[in-house]
């Protein structure tokens, strides 16, 4: 569970980067 939600901060992060930038 951990792991998975390791991947989904991750994942939202590059999200905000792409498109908060």
């Amino acid at each position: 569970m951990t792991v998975f939600w390791n991947f989904v901060k991750w994942y939202l992060n590059l999200l905000n980067r792409c498109v908060g930038v």
